[in-house]
């Protein structure tokens, strides 16, 4: 009898030790999260000083942007009051991302409407297309991507290329494809 009160004693005892180091290990986990916490608000305040809007944050009523006008007005706004920007950036970190792809993919549609998309390129090098570069539709995805926990050492050539491949992927977007059309075709048919 003594000898199985000690057995079990022995298994209560590596139990608890168990217990103990996994309770311990879910304490450091909440300890690292609130410091990546505490960081992430940090440098939302260090990109974004004195401006202090929990997220999500609309967009202003103008976006998403319809054309080549409506996106010098924006940069003229921006320009002039720069509370607008920090409300474009708190909107688009709201919205957030894992990569920078995602990032991009879930944030542009919000910006310009995807027949403006087909108009512009990130540096417009071809005499039709639109430079986004120095916009405030760049500059605010680049400031939002850098805020993005999970986006922010990305570089500005990530969010160049991967802001050119969604805008290279509008005419697909339109349905203006083949693939897309066919695609289009199929559906209409599959309905009637």
């Amino acid at each position: 009898m003594d000898v199985a009160l000690r057995a079990m004693d022995a298994r209560l005892q590596a139990t608890l030790k168990t217990m103990g180091h996994k309770v311990l290990n879910v304490q450091q986990d909440i300890k690292q999260m609130s410091k990546s916490v505490y960081k992430t608000e940090r440098n939302m305040d260090l990109i974004l000083p004195h401006f202090k809007v929990s997220l999500p944050t609309e967009l202003p009523a103008a976006f998403p942007i319809k054309d080549g006008e409506e996106l010098k007005e924006m940069d003229q706004l921006v320009k002039s009051d720069s509370g607008v920007f920090k409300q474009i950036v708190k909107a688009l970190v709201g919205v957030g991302g894992n990569t920078i792809d995602e990032f991009i993919r879930r944030t542009m549609p919000r910006l310009m409407k995807n027949e403006f998309a087909k108009c512009c390129s990130v540096f417009g090098k071809k005499d039709d297309k639109i430079r986004l570069k120095d916009t405030v539709i760049f500059n605010s995805v680049f400031a939002a991507v850098k805020m993005n926990f999970a986006t922010k050492e990305c570089t500005e050539k990530d969010v160049e290329s991967s802001m050119r491949k969604w805008l290279q992927t509008s005419r697909d977007r339109a349905g203006r494809s083949r693939y897309g059309q066919k695609k289009r075709q199929e559906r209409d048919n599959a309905t009637i």
